[in-house]
């Protein structure tokens, strides 16, 4: 089961919570003042594995090379 977020509707308090998938989009109760939250989506986590994504790793070696 993954974890979602989900913001109340008055403290816009933001809270995670680890739920089915099946019950991401049930509306639940705020733990700081018991208000509605709803699901909020955000851009996931990059990363990047291996040894791409430097500079030198693209880069045409003979280009600005005069021999």
């Amino acid at each position: 089961m993954p974890y979602y977020d989900y913001q109340c509707t008055i403290c816009k308090n933001i809270e995670e919570e680890y739920r089915a998938i099946e019950d991401r989009d049930n509306e639940g109760l705020c733990k700081k003042c018991g208000g509605k939250t709803h699901r909020v989506i955000e851009s996931p986590a990059v990363v990047f594995h291996g040894s791409g994504f430097y500079v030198t790793d693209h880069r045409d070696h003979d280009k600005g090379e005069k021999n």
